[in-house]
């Protein structure tokens, strides 16, 4: 563009410095406003034709993203289950005589039944979730889905009878924590043998695929297992009561 004014700006100077009145010179003037016109209109156009320049994305940003959307999505569970549950606790005090052990006392049955809703998380370990470039996949390593959490509403826990005899010693409150306690831990096995885990880990696998596959690539999902215990550990289960 600069280069066709300069040539107008030469062709008008020459113009004007020579004081040049001739019909000939005249036509060439005319000839040559007519081919610069067209070449400016001929340049305009062909910038308004090019296409918009795009940058390239770069790979390994592409991956990061993956991953940090992957560990996003799996940060709040994969599965959720809602129960309710129903414990009845009966015992009789026991008196250790020598030579005869342990031996029942008379009238000293107690006993409770209480009911309570529990909830079961389920969803993977994040610190183990990779991703890596493979061709025009995203190889995905991801470990098998496992319970994160297992706790009970303090609002719902209802103790429907409670009792005891003479010489009982009554029912504790640290007791009615530890029937719930081994309740939940059952329904928690109960809950794996009813395919749970299988669920979440499906589910797993329809998340990422649709992360991945967002960003133009195919997921080649790897389950790995976690190394840790299948059910909620004591020290990851709230107890409410």
């Amino acid at each position: 563009m600069e280069s066709i004014e300069s040539l107008i700006n030469f062709v008008v100077a020459l113009f004007l410095n020579q004081g040049i009145r001739t019909l000939p010179f005249v036509m060439i003037i005319v000839v040559l406003s007519i081919v610069i016109g067209m070449l400016v209109m001929w340049n305009m156009r062909s910038k308004k034709s090019l296409p918009p320049t795009t940058a390239t994305p770069n790979p390994e940003v592409i991956y990061k993203t993956i991953l940090v959307e992957i560990k996003h999505m799996l940060e709040v569970g994969v599965v959720r289950k809602d129960f309710k549950s129903v414990v009845h606790f009966s015992d009789v005090n026991t008196n250790k005589i020598p030579i005869l052990g342990e031996v029942k006392r008379p009238f000293s049955k107690r006993e409770f039944t209480l009911e309570y809703v529990g909830t079961i998380v389920c969803g993977c370990d994040l610190d183990m979730v990779k991703v890596y470039p493979d061709g025009n996949d995203a190889r995905v390593i991801v470990p098998h889905s496992r319970i994160l959490h297992a706790y009970v509403d303090q609002e719902s826990v209802k103790v429907h009878q409670q009792s005891k005899q003479i010489f009982s010693s009554g029912v504790k409150l640290e007791e009615q924590n530890r029937e719930i306690m081994l309740d939940l831990k059952s329904n928690q096995e109960n809950a794996i043998r009813e395919g749970l885990l299988t669920q979440a880990d499906e589910s797993v696998r329809g998340m990422i695929a649709s992360i991945v596959e967002g960003k133009g690539l195919k997921a080649r999902i790897e389950f790995v297992d976690s190394g840790h215990p299948l059910i909620a550990e004591p020290s990851t289960t709230k107890l409410l009561i």
